[in-house]
């Protein structure tokens, strides 16, 4: 109940992500900007992965959740209706990719 209502919207899309994903996978499957995953990280329910990915030249850090937030995260998404939808652009998201 301490997140703004785009901030759980957030934090349950995010549960699409096992094992945790780049800024770029969040922005692309949930609408998630850099700063919306900072204002995670600052509350302690998003943490930063200490492995990196390259894309291309660059590097791109790694978010996670941890597997009880995700959990409970995934229970709130199915509540609200976004799970079926969250998990298409995932799975496209990553079929692009492949």
């Amino acid at each position: 109940s301490l997140l703004s209502e785009p901030e759980r919207a957030l934090l349950s899309r995010l549960s699409v992500f096992r094992g945790g994903c780049t800024a770029a996978a969040a922005g692309q499957v949930t609408g998630a900007s850099l700063s919306a995953l900072t204002s995670l990280i600052d509350k302690s329910l998003l943490r930063q992965a200490t492995g990196q990915v390259r894309s291309g030249s660059a590097v791109e850090a790694r978010f996670a959740l941890l597997e009880p937030i995700r959990e409970y995260a995934q229970e709130k998404l199915a509540a609200r209706g976004d799970a079926a939808m969250t998990r298409r652009a995932h799975a496209a998201y990553y079929l692009m990719l492949a």
